[in-house]
């Protein structure tokens, strides 16, 4: 009877160490799976980055570029109109992208994992009250970056010469 009794002492003993080695199992998994949402956090960083960079580039080269009319030597980089204004428009396109990826890092990471707790009907209409804004904040910005650096890239005789270059 004792050595049955044993047995069975012996066979929970073995249950409760599985049991112990599949919590360890899983919390080894949650922590991986951690170590990957991390990653791919970084690496939306590093997207964000590369973005502000180019946005950068871009700007720099609009600022710095002349037209074809304003010089015969070849000593500076020339562009022509439909070039800049192409241009302008990949830098107004790039920062409709960086203010979506705000948006987005700003909605589905602060705003749901904070505000979790309202009532549904409240946030729903929090939710779509905020995207009324935020198209409404991107429109503004886009005309103002457009008309900033169309007035930048013409004189006043709307005439293709930059205000650096004369």
């Amino acid at each position: 009877m004792t050595l049955l009794l044993l047995l069975l002492l012996l066979l929970l003993l073995l249950l409760l160490l599985l049991l112990l080695l599949l919590l360890l199992l899983l919390l080894l998994l949650l922590l991986l799976l951690l170590l990957l949402l991390l990653l791919l956090l970084l690496l939306l960083l590093l997207l964000l980055l590369l973005l502000l960079l180019l946005l950068l580039l871009l700007l720099l080269l609009l600022l710095t570029t002349t037209t074809d009319d304003d010089y015969d030597d070849d000593t500076t980089t020339t562009t022509t109109t439909t070039t800049r204004l192409l241009l302008l428009l990949l830098l107004l396109l790039l920062l409709l992208l960086l203010l979506l990826l705000l948006h987005y890092y700003y909605y589905y990471y602060y705003y749901y994992y904070y505000y979790y707790y309202y009532y549904y009907y409240y946030y729903y209409y929090y939710y779509y009250y905020n995207y009324y804004f935020f198209f409404v904040f991107f429109f503004f910005v886009f005309f103002f970056f457009f008309f900033f650096f169309y007035s930048i890239s013409t004189n006043n005789n709307n005439t293709s010469t930059t205000m650096w270059t004369k």
